[in-house]
């Protein structure tokens, strides 16, 4: 009998090692997950604040140009040159769009021709006159 009571005892201890085994992983399984979970929102949120950061940089640039170009009475062709010898990188490019010629948008034509503009980059002698097809691509047109 006693041997009985020795055996139910180890089990006992045992299946409450066990249970505590298993509890106390899944409560550190949920801690770790939670803690990754605001990691990863917090890596999310910091990059967003670059990013707009990035781009009101680049809004600026964009607003000082188009005030320059603007009070200047520019010709498309003089902006885009202007625009040119003001970049100081060489991989770095511009789009001027023409807004006066944008064709009916419509979402379900994407073969149409969108609209068209210039395009250049710093180490262009001249600017490009492009226009753009469909949603993605664009055609250049020399």
């Amino acid at each position: 009998m006693k041997k009985l009571w020795v055996i139910i005892v180890n089990i006992s201890i045992m299946v409450t090692m066990l249970v505590f085994v298993a509890v106390y992983s899944a409560l550190e399984n949920k801690k770790t997950t939670r803690l990754q979970i605001e990691h990863f929102e917090n890596t999310t949120i910091t990059m967003e604040h670059v990013t707009e950061n990035y781009l009101e940089g680049e809004q600026r640039l964009c607003d000082v140009w188009a005030h320059y170009i603007n009070s200047q009475i520019m010709i498309i062709e003089e902006a885009a040159s202007f625009i040119r010898i003001s970049h100081v990188l060489p991989n770095a490019s511009a789009h001027l769009v023409y807004l006066d010629n944008l064709d009916e948008l419509n979402q379900d034509k994407f073969t149409e021709v969108r609209y068209s503009g210039i395009f250049t980059y710093a180490g262009a002698s001249d600017a490009k006159v492009i226009r753009y097809f469909g949603k993605d691509g664009f055609s250049k047109i020399d």
